[in-house]
């Protein structure tokens, strides 16, 4: 049930007209004699709309209109009269009245007319005010995210521009908002033309080249490009998405794009890169296989000697390889609790253990480790280390061992034959 404010100054037609409206069983009436009364009654109850006389002492209908769109914004209000001057029906209408209606002699037809425009009146503006309600929860989200986001109507008008986009950009909202013919381009690529964006509504195959990466998924694109100049900066680099928007009813209503600017981040990318593989070249140098493993034991990185030494191959390590398929069995339990110490951080000495190729053959080898610690979490995420092969080692000590044991015997033989 609607409340509604009726202001009329003739008493017995209040009386009556509040009457027949709540018999309706569509409102609940209050009733005033004045245009003053009403305007200091208002504040203080929430009314769904205003049916007003236009000729009242103190202040006419028209005067009352205007106060109410001034402090109550878009209340719907009816103006209801015998004067049916055509003037008076254009001031009301261009002043904010919803709807003008004429007093007359046939009551019933009156009252319908009146309460279909008071129901049209009233969901109309709860409609606009859903509307207008939803479009600033839009824009407030929008204004929300930190990417660089705007929106374009199905007209290519762009309808928001938010903070982010501005700090990008350098163009305000002001200069944008309601604007098209592609003027969003402009601080991009230099001048109007289509962009990401466009490509949600359209087929701009010369544009989609234009990208260092463009993927699309149904309807939503996802690309990335460099600009050898943006807003006053060399060889930008951004990561931008595209999608299409819809209202309740699932009708198409434009389209939304969001920017990140990746170039800071796209140069600590190409340092890691370039850091990596001088620690890849290094590792390669070394004369012993260099590896690094998960918790579960898992090898993550091996330098080319490893394949060498275990007899696997690339296609073996991208299949994931367990270190302790490649230690004996039976030194596997003291291999584990080696492991387990070395990552609580006791600090490795190294430890010698029977190793196996893939072949099944053994050699022995001293594996060193130390933790590998996250340093934005501080918490131990592998291990990683050096293996060394003790297999000349050990044939250099035999070899060792067994020319002495010769040159005691000799020795021995001589003393004997004195």
């Amino acid at each position: 049930m609607y409340s509604i404010l009726y202001v009329d100054d003739d008493e017995a037609l209040l009386a009556v007209n509040k009457l027949l409206l709540e018999n309706t069983g569509d409102f609940s009436v209050d009733t005033l004699l004045s245009a003053k009364e009403a305007l200091e009654r208002i504040p203080a109850v929430k009314y769904d709309a205003i049916v007003s006389d236009y000729q009242m002492p103190g202040m006419d209908g028209i005067e009352f209109l205007k106060c109410v769109r001034i402090r109550h914004g878009n209340l719907p209000f009816l103006l209801f009269t015998g004067k049916g001057r055509e003037e008076i029906v254009i001031d009301a209408l261009n002043n904010g009245a919803d709807f003008y209606i004429r007093k007359g002699p046939d009551m019933k037809s009156m009252l319908a007319e009146l309460r279909h425009k008071l129901l049209n009146a009233i969901e109309r503006r709860r409609t606009e005010t859903a509307l207008n309600e939803s479009r600033q929860l839009q824009n407030d989200i929008i204004n929300f995210l930190p990417d660089a986001t705007f929106v374009i109507d199905t007209k290519g008008t762009v309808v928001a521009w938010n903070n982010a986009i501005e700090k990008m950009s350098g163009i305000k909202k002001t200069e944008i908002i309601g604007k098209g013919d592609y003027l969003y381009a402009i601080p991009f690529f230099g001048k109007p033309r289509p962009i990401l964006i466009d490509l949600v509504h359209g087929d701009y195959p010369e544009i989609e080249s234009g990208y260092s990466y463009f993927g699309r998924r149904e309807r939503d694109i996802h690309a990335e490009i460099v600009l050898p100049l943006f807003n006053g900066r060399a060889n930008v680099y951004l990561w931008l998405t595209a999608g299409p928007l819809y209202d309740l009813s699932g009708n198409l209503t434009g389209a939304i794009e969001s920017i990140r600017d990746m170039t800071e981040i796209q140069k600590i990318r190409h340092d890691l890169l370039i850091s990596r593989k001088m620690n890849q070249d290094f590792a390669e140098m070394m004369p012993v296989v260099v590896y690094e493993m998960d918790l579960s034991g898992t090898l993550t990185f091996v330098n080319s000697l490893a394949y060498e030494w275990f007899g696997i191959t690339q296609v073996d390590f991208d299949r994931k390889i367990c270190i302790f398929d490649y230690i004996s069995p039976e030194d596997r339990e003291r291999a584990a609790r080696d492991i387990r110490m070395s990552i609580t951080g006791t600090k490795s000495i190294g430890h010698e253990y029977n190793l196996l190729r893939k072949d099944k053959k053994i050699f022995p080898g001293l594996i060193y480790g130390s933790a590998v610690i996250d340093p934005g979490t501080g918490k131990c995420t592998g291990m990683r280390g050096i293996i060394t092969n003790m297999t000349e080692k050990k044939e250099t000590s035999r070899a060792l061992y067994e020319t002495r044991e010769r040159l005691e015997m000799a020795l021995r033989s001589g003393d004997t034959g004195v």
